[in-house]
């Protein structure tokens, strides 16, 4: 049995316990199907990988030969599945509370869920919605999406041009019928450079110039990735950042979680660490450095020069050293009421 706190394995806090997970193997042209049900406890005790799906579903061949979707109720869309680690983590954060969790097996080259049904759609969703009626779980349909489509008279960024229909472009929903595109490169460009300031893949804001000719942010939010950049024929420059990104957001809260089991007063010194912030600022450095100390005469900074030049040729220990001069301070600092 893999442990349940690996990202390999479902949480043992879903709180869903009721919860079904399907399996289906389509074949696009073909009215036939396979579908196999299993409980979440049943999941919980297996090793749940990409090439388990298609053991599940006696799918012949091999994982590279297929496409691997992930859906429930909880998401906007249907959402590929590039890696073992991607299945758990993708459940981890977005299925929890589902009664349902879909996993869709198709060809590599077939089109995706979101977009086109199989000739068999109907019957697997019966058969569904079969299974799950003693459980008094909804199943819902699998919604199709709005074919994407690229809007007219927004500029390249870099260019000042107009998005033309032959660029390598990208186009996002971020309404009913309102859509922003930009080409491929400034997106991928502008996605890097925020990545490598560690930002959330979900929280980034992309700039462009609207047809009107005026700055337009728009936001990259969960339902913008699921809706748009992993849909069409774009979708592969953009699978992997989202896939990095859910194993990390999965790793993060079982880190979390452990971290709150481990360690009792965890939550109690997040919130002391949060409102002690509003004691710094900018210039907390150089506020430390005054502190006066009587102890040593002067400031802290001066008595760490003089600490610094006492020791020019030798080494100073951080516990007969520096520790009496910051007790020192820290005593001062009480004593004065700061």
């Amino acid at each position: 049995m893999a442990s349940a706190s690996s990202s390999s394995s479902v949480s043992k806090n879903a709180p869903k316990e009721d919860q079904l997970w399907f399996f289906l193997l389509e074949d696009m042209p073909v009215p036939s199907f396979a579908q196999h049900s299993r409980t979440l406890s049943e999941v919980r005790n297996m090793d749940i990988t990409l090439r388990r799906c298609l053991k599940i579903t006696n799918a012949k061949g091999d994982v590279n030969d297929y496409a691997f979707y992930i859906h429930s109720q909880g998401m906007s869309a249907a959402v590929q599945l590039l890696t073992d680690e991607s299945i758990i983590a993708t459940y981890n954060l977005y299925c929890r509370a589902d009664g349902l969790v879909l996993i869709i097996i198709r060809g590599k080259d077939d089109p995706s869920p979101n977009i086109s049904r199989s000739s068999s759609y109907a019957q697997s969703l019966a058969d569904r919605r079969k299974q799950s009626a003693a459980r008094g779980i909804a199943v819902p349909e699998l919604p199709i999406q709005p074919k994407v489509r690229h809007k007219t008279g927004s500029a390249d960024i870099t260019t000042m041009e107009p998005i033309t229909e032959q660029d390598d472009v990208v186009s996002i929903r971020v309404g009913d019928d309102d859509f922003v595109t930009f080409t491929k490169d400034y997106l991928l460009g502008w996605l890097d450079a925020e990545l490598s300031r560690l930002k959330n893949p979900t929280k980034i804001v992309v700039q462009t110039i609207g047809p009107d000719g005026q700055p337009r942010d728009v936001p990259l939010t969960a339902e913008v990735w699921q809706h748009s950049l992993l849909r069409g024929p774009w979708r592969d420059a953009f699978a992997g950042i989202w896939d990095r990104h859910i194993r990390a957001q999965c790793l993060r809260e079982e880190a979390l979680a452990d971290l709150s089991t481990s360690q009792p007063g965890f939550r109690q010194s997040c919130r002391d660490f949060v409102r002690d912030l509003r004691a710094f600022g900018d210039d907390t450095r150089d506020r430390l450095l005054a502190v006066p100390t009587a102890s040593h005469g002067g400031t802290l900074e001066s008595a760490l020069r003089a600490l610094a030049e006492k020791r020019r040729d030798g080494t100073i220990c951080a516990s007969h050293d520096l520790s009496p001069i910051f007790r020192g301070c820290a005593g001062d600092c009480l004593g004065q009421g700061q």
